[in-house]
């Protein structure tokens, strides 16, 4: 093994000195988070090496020391904060550690490009700050541990908090960053790649702009009432999305889908019809011929026509499936 500074000299020697970093003062040790000198607070330490890539060799093996500077310190205080406000969250992780972790990186990112932290975070809203923000986030202390990066010099620190870390690493923090507070703003309409939803035929769904509210499917006719060879290539909207990837037990996914429009929560068939209730004629919007999409979902059938019915027979009635059946006609869309 080599003296670290010695094996420092070795592997850097051809390198220029990373633009924002600076040397570091005797009494200093740089935050461990954005990576400023910091002469006094309490050292932490992280197991490190320095290797030599070309040749495959540990050139040195041993400690590196950070500290926390304070406004880092205060940031880690508030992931703590927010976290124990979202149990739910908490639960969901596993470990409040953990999730005090990922939760951190998620400001880290913010602080970066200059945005204000938040007091408050919603549960889903803390869910999106750690699945968008946390993957991208930058520490001083990365660099370092476990393995020493090529061009970081251990006897350096930040200029400025978190300017090491370049415009091209900034540039995809604020892009993420932007991502996350997107779906804190008004509402867009999605289109339908296809036109409308397969099934229901809406024609759009307003989300949050990053959303992706449409999924593709390819299906074949008979799943949407039709007929025919040929595999329909079809977009459909969430609510249709579960209907078809769960279907009941009888019956074609598209009517489990016009069901579950017009009966959500199952009270209007009851126990005894919502197993065996199979409606005849039932048919997705993709197998219509129609270019045009609905102005509200089924409404190129008569959806008003099943849920009367369905209000009217409290259980399963023997001529219920053929009176839906001939009921269930198109109208105006």
């Amino acid at each position: 093994m080599t003296d670290p500074n010695t094996a420092e000299a070795e592997l850097l020697a051809s390198h220029v000195r990373p633009f924002g970093v600076r040397a570091l003062n005797p009494e200093e040790r740089p935050c461990a988070v954005c990576g400023v000198g910091v002469s006094s607070g309490e050292l932490v330490e992280f197991d490190s090496q320095i290797v030599d890539r070309t040749r495959r060799i540990v050139l040195h093996e041993g400690t590196i020391t950070f500290r926390t500077c304070p406004d880092c310190t205060e940031r880690h205080r508030l992931a703590d904060g927010l976290l124990w406000t979202q149990p739910a969250v908490q639960r969901q992780i596993g470990s409040p550690s953990i999730g005090v972790h990922r939760l951190s990186l998620a400001l880290d990112v913010l602080a970066a490009v200059g945005q204000p932290l938040p007091t408050h975070l919603s549960a889903e809203g803390m869910r999106r700050a750690i699945s968008v923000l946390s993957p991208v986030a930058r520490r001083w202390s990365s660099r370092f541990a476990p393995v020493v990066e090529e061009g970081a010099l251990r006897t350096s620190c930040a200029d400025s908090p978190w300017e090491w870390i370049g415009a091209d690493g900034l540039a995809d923090l604020r892009r993420a960053a932007a991502e996350w507070l997107a779906w804190s703003l008004p509402p867009v309409d999605h289109v339908s790649p296809t036109g409308a939803c397969g099934a229901c035929g809406i024609g759009s769904i307003s989300a949050p702009r990053p959303a992706r509210p449409w999924v593709e499917y390819r299906l074949h006719p008979s799943m949407l009432g039709g007929s025919g060879p040929r595999v329909l290539v079809v977009n459909l909207c969430q609510p249709c999305q579960r209907a078809f990837d769960d279907p009941l037990p009888t019956g074609s996914p598209v009517q489990t889908a016009l069901l579950a429009h017009v009966d959500p929560d199952g009270r209007l068939r009851g126990a005894n019809m919502a197993g065996d209730l199979e409606l005849l004629g039932v048919v997705g919007w993709a197998v219509t011929g129609r270019t045009k999409p609905n102005r509200q979902p089924w409404a190129h059938l008569n959806p008003a026509a099943v849920r009367r019915l369905l209000e009217g027979h409290g259980s399963n009635d023997d001529g219920l499936a053929d009176l839906l059946g001939r009921l269930v006609g198109g109208s105006e869309s």
